[in-house]
């Protein structure tokens, strides 16, 4: 965006690929980030690429041009965890130039190199620090001697040609120097390089850490805010922040909306923070959602320090840091979604992560929106401009301006605040979260979200999970869930003689039940076997050494096939007598498609049973569980799994699952009879048992 005739006008829009070309989960903007000159810009991409672009100071139209591109991360597989590493990249930060040459460290090169730069780079656990520069390509010349030139006499009658290197082309080369790795357990969150150019911080879920730039096997942990026991944890850090021109001094937030200034010199281990910030909320306004909306999600230092900027959910503060109880401006941003919290929460927009910044000099700050819209806010004057980052849409408009509005009440045009508070239009897979602000003038990066379609992953998902899934399921339902497939098994009560179709059963645990269960009750005289199918090799391997463990693995009783709950092309029709599917529906792609195979296969008087996770009846035990959900088991699920994101997807699933009602319908629309309401509840409907029979 460029700043012309005291307004906004679109300039540039980088990676558009219009209506033909399919954008990809890879391609989605993840950071962006001038640096200090303004004269480049940096973004990075959930396929771990990170593309360059330069000021080109020839053409108006286009005040950006391609630089360069380089993969900065691929990913990988740690096979002492089993745990694949994302390669996307979460933040972008130009380390300090040091002269004219725009050096970023002091690097010794070839005469021939002319270095650029150095930006450093973090994807999760992984920090990497790359020189970018210009590198002259030369090749071997036959002759060293122009045709134009006499050679040089000798006594050897004969021409000398000697080869030597010129000249050809140049390049522009992407080299990692350095790789800090092995000093973060948890989801890296926040870098920030230092004002004496030596030093960085790098922040995750519980610790903030310390580097020098020219070390990359050591660092200092500075914040450690984990408890003894993980079960007493009740904040996380969300952002941290070096002080632009006091290295002792750096900030950091967290998810309870507080803000802790603290002093490097006063202690090695800073967990005694000097200040900290934080507004008591009015108690007319509390709700359940208060901690969630409260949550720190980005701050920004000042150009000269004496502000913090931090981003909420619903409000954009200034905070003066000579003043601790409450900021100088709350500026609203979402205000008007305060009544669609819980629409938010049911489709968890309400746990999005948007930036913040300040201007170059400080006087207009920036964050944004869904439907594609960012504000900009005037500190002195308090006057907000809303605009949308749509190239068709985009106009040079201020909130409030006579030229946004149609005379007369019919029909009338909605100028752009009401079109921003105009829920009925919202798209909230459009969003920008990452922007970034030209450090020199009014003009503004922002990395905009297209509406784009996920498919969840689950075979990938359970395959990271396998190891740990029972110990993980003991964190999920509170340690729960054992009792819940104990009644399961009594409520089937299978008879000698009853077969078992168990799916999405991959590590045994209904079917290892069923056939206990049964050794009880008649011993060894029945017939019953048990088929068990899932999608994931390694959950049934996992489930095979259950078996031979259990002593169940040379009966003919149990039977593990690799296969997908929507197309089970190895199982015959009518050809058991009950199946059951426990934590496992709500990752199919297709759940109308499951019911229906389910259908199929069971003979008739057979019976369906489902066992999920669902929605507490009570509201307010609800919000406590779903606190617990979303702050507690991805942390628990890297700690134990060492595995965030697949148990950050896990905890997601189960809230876009539908409620009991609604589940019980699919049920019975897809051929299935209920007796009463198809569900019972267990444990205040943190789970229920579904069933639905074939007549």
């Amino acid at each position: 965006m460029g700043d012309a005739d005291n307004g906004w006008k679109f300039a540039q829009c980088f990676g558009d690929k219009g209506e033909v070309e399919e954008v990809t989960e890879a391609d989605i903007i993840s950071a962006v980030e001038f640096d200090e000159t303004g004269d480049y810009l940096a973004t990075g991409d959930k396929g771990g690429r990170v593309v360059l672009f330069e000021r080109n100071e020839g053409k108006k139209s286009c005040e950006y041009k391609f630089y360069t591109e380089f993969q900065s991360h691929e990913p990988e597989f740690d096979y002492l965890k089993s745990l694949e590493i994302e390669e996307k990249i979460n933040k972008i930060r130009w380390c300090k130039r040091q002269n004219a040459a725009h050096f970023l460290l002091s690097t010794n090169g070839k005469v021939e190199e002319k270095f650029f730069s150095l930006c450093c780079i973090f994807v999760d656990k992984t920090i990497k620090l790359w020189k970018v520069f210009e590198k002259s390509i030369k090749v071997v010349s036959e002759n060293n001697f122009p045709p134009d030139q006499q050679p040089i006499k000798t006594s050897f009658t004969g021409k000398l040609r000697l080869p030597k290197l010129v000249h050809q082309d140049s390049m522009i080369a992407a080299v990692p120097r350095k790789i800090y790795q092995n000093a973060h357990a948890y989801h890296i969150n926040s870098i920030s390089v230092n004002s004496d150019a030596e030093t960085y911080l790098s922040a995750d879920d519980l610790r903030v850490n310390l580097w020098n730039l020219n070390i990359s096997d050591q660092s200092f942990n500075i914040v450690d805010i984990k408890p003894v026991n993980m079960e007493e944890l009740t904040e996380v850090i969300t952002a941290a922040e070096f002080h632009p021109q006091q290295c002792n001094v750096f900030a950091y937030s967290s998810s309870r909306g507080t803000i802790k200034l603290n002093d490097m010199r006063m202690n090695a281990l800073c967990d005694a923070h000097s200040k900290v910030f934080e507004e008591e909320e009015d108690p007319q306004n509390k709700s359940f959602f208060s901690e969630i909306i409260s949550s720190i999600s980005d701050l920004k230092f000042s150009k000269d320090g004496r502000y913090i900027l931090s981003r909420d959910y619903l409000t954009l503060k200034i905070w003066d840091i000579n003043m601790e109880s409450k900021p100088i401006q709350t500026i609203p941003i979402h205000e008007h979604l305060r009544t669609k919290l819980c629409d938010l929460y049911e489709n968890d927009c309400i746990f999005d992560k948007f930036e913040c910044t300040f201007s170059g000099t400080g006087s207009h700050v920036l964050t944004a929106s869904y439907n594609n819209y960012f504000h900009i806010w005037d500190v002195a004057t308090r006057q907000d401009v809303i605009l949308q980052a749509d190239k068709s849409a985009f106009k040079a408009k201020r909130v409030g301006s006579s030229k946004n509005k149609v005379q007369g009440n019919n029909n009338r045009k909605l100028n752009k605040k009401e079109e921003y508070a105009n829920l009925d239009s919202l798209d909230f897979h459009k969003k920008i979260l990452h922007a970034s602000w030209h450090p020199r003038e009014n003009t503004i990066a922002l990395a905009a979200t297209n509406n784009l379609k996920h498919e969840k992953m689950v075979k990938s998902v359970f395959g990271n999970v396998a190891s740990k899934y029972d110990v993980m399921n003991d964190a999920m339902s509170l340690g729960i869930h054992r009792v819940w497939k104990d009644h399961l098994i009594r409520t089937i009560a299978p008879t000698e003689t009853t077969s078992l179709l168990d799916v999405a059963g991959g590590t045994g645990d209904i079917s290892f039940r069923f056939l206990d269960y049964l050794k009880n009750v008649y011993k060894n005289n029945t017939k019953a076997k048990v088929t068990v199918v899932d999608i994931n090799s390694a959950m049934l391997e996992v489930g095979k050494q259950k078996s031979e463990a259990a002593g169940y693995a040379k009966s003919c009783q149990i039977d593990f096939q690799e296969g997908n709950a929507e197309h089970l092309i190895n199982i015959p029709s009518d050809s058991f007598d009950c199946y059951t599917i426990a934590f496992g529906i709500r990752n199919c792609t297709n759940i109308d498609k499951v019911i229906q195979e389910a259908f199929r296969v069971l003979k008739k008087g057979g019976r369906f049973t489902v066992l999920e996770f669902s929605q507490v009846n009570n509201q307010m035990l609800r919000l406590l569980y779903d606190q617990y959900s979303f702050n507690a088991i991805p942390t628990l699920g890297e700690i134990i799994a060492s595995d965030r994101a697949s148990y950050q997807y896990l905890v997601e699933s189960i809230r876009k699952f539908p409620i009991q009602p609604e589940f019980a319908k699919l049920i019975k629309d897809n051929g299935f009879t209920l007796i009463g309401k198809g569900w019972e509840d267990l444990t205040f409907g943190i789970a229920a048992i579904h069933t639905g029979w074939k007549v």
